[in-house]
């Protein structure tokens, strides 16, 4: 069976990756998603990937694609709320992060879970200095 007859609709839906011993089919799907998605809706291939190549903890990358998501749909809540975690990977980078998650909440005020997280990296900041 073909890559991506197996892995491509599952991560097309939900752009969770699949585990880490399948991370090299996963990056291969998401750049044949990217290559066939309109132009419009490309920032979504660039998501799941850099996901992917988080979770494989390839953070650089990952931070890459995040911005060129983010360059490419600055609207879109979940590019912002991606890049906050990306960046929390690294303690020195948690004022970054802060900044992307408020950049969701204006999109979406009631955005819970990004609400949660920069209260955590607030109250991290309190106790650190």
């Amino acid at each position: 069976m073909d890559v991506c007859g197996y892995f491509c609709p599952k991560l097309s839906l939900t752009l969770v990756p699949q585990p880490l011993s399948h991370t090299a089919q996963a990056v291969e799907c998401f750049r044949r998603s990217f290559n066939t998605s309109p132009l419009g809706s490309k920032d979504i291939a660039l998501i799941g990937l850099a996901n992917t190549l988080y979770f494989a903890g390839q953070y650089s990358d990952a931070t890459l694609l995040v911005q060129m998501a983010i360059q490419m749909a600055p609207g879109t809540i979940l590019n912002h709320f991606t890049m906050a975690n990306v960046l929390l990977a690294d303690p020195a980078s948690h004022d970054h992060a802060a900044f992307f998650l408020e950049t969701a909440l204006r999109y979406q005020p009631a955005f819970a879970e990004a609400r949660s997280r920069l209260h955590a990296i607030r109250c991290l900041q309190r106790y650190a200095d």
